[in-house]
């Protein structure tokens, strides 16, 4: 099937997934809304392609966007490596497509969130910074979603944020971003300094009783924050995953001071308007308009 032809394509609804370290979510997208929404955890031992198939196999879709958690190799649809989980080298693309026979778009779950968050705003620079059990980005920069080589040019959460702290972040290297403000680390960067917490949710009650805590949460958030602004100069900064949203609060009063950090005037900081659907709403908007500067860049698609 030529997958660049529009007659590959109908007006069919769009089969969107959202495949996290923790869960996944599917979805249809149709008319700018998302239908028969399911929720189910991330499979560790089974191929991540199969539970998927399960949900789309009985469903009349046009076309499936799956927004993954990477590192990936976008050329190839397959999600390289997690450092949440023990997922190495698996193919998501080709594997749904040989079997449901429709074109199967695949790109990181950030990136598509970002993608979310620029149609639903004037603006033509955008960074989209997810909190969860890790740090994802992505971005616009003059209205062009950035992709980079393989489609990881925003892998913001593998910044160096300090030398020598010696935090090991998931991805077993050390000190970067997702080291010290990653759900699954944080607690382990608080210990470090004396503050004690058994997980996320108790360190988060913690910086919003603790003045010192909450110094410490907020130098490392601005540090972040501000070079992500350095790197990509956006209009705005938008807020979301799972982590932010059970503290907006705590993340908006650290942020009050985040000019002091930049060289330059801070740009607006908003939560995401589609809260953590934000993925799964950009993947329905690509596979609607099914841009061919993207569906290119997956060669898997012409094999």
């Amino acid at each position: 099937m030529d997958y660049l032809n529009s007659e590959a394509f109908d007006e069919r609804p769009v089969g969107v997934a959202d495949v996290g370290g923790t869960k996944t979510r599917v979805a249809l997208y149709e008319n700018d809304s998302l239908k028969e929404l399911e929720e189910f955890p991330t499979p560790k031992e089974e191929p991540l392609w199969k539970p998927l198939w399960s949900y789309f196999k009985d469903k009349e879709v046009q076309n499936i966007v799956i927004a993954t958690m990477g590192p990936l190799k976008m050329s190839e649809g397959k999600v390289v490596s997690n450092p949440h989980s023990q997922i190495k080298d698996q193919e998501v693309g080709r594997p749904l497509m040989e079997r449901l026979k429709i074109p199967v778009l695949v790109i990181n779950d950030c990136v598509a969130g970002a993608y979310a968050e620029f149609k639903a705003r004037n603006v033509e620079n955008l960074v989209y910074l997810a909190f969860g059990t890790g740090v994802g980005a992505g971005a616009v920069v003059d209205g062009r979603l950035l992709l980079g080589r393989e489609g990881n040019a925003h892998e913001v959460g593998h910044f160096v944020m300090s030398l020598g702290l010696g935090l090991r972040c998931g991805c077993g290297k050390t000190d970067h971003a997702e080291a010290v403000l990653g759900g699954s680390n944080i607690v382990n960067y608080f210990k470090r300094e004396g503050f004690e917490a058994r997980n996320a949710a108790e360190l988060f009650n913690l910086i919003r009783s603790n003045p010192k805590a909450f110094e410490l949460f907020k130098r490392a958030l601005n540090s972040f924050v501000s070079s992500v602004i350095a790197f990509y100069d956006p209009e705005v900064v938008v807020l979301g995953g799972g982590v932010f949203s059970k503290n907006k609060k705590v993340f908006f009063s650290a942020l009050e001071e985040l000019e002091d950090y930049l060289l330059w005037e801070a740009p607006k900081v908003e939560e995401a308007l589609y809260g953590e659907l934000s993925p799964l709403y950009g993947a329905g908007a690509l596979g609607v308009e099914r841009p061919q500067w993207l569906i290119k860049k997956l060669r898997y698609v012409f094999k």
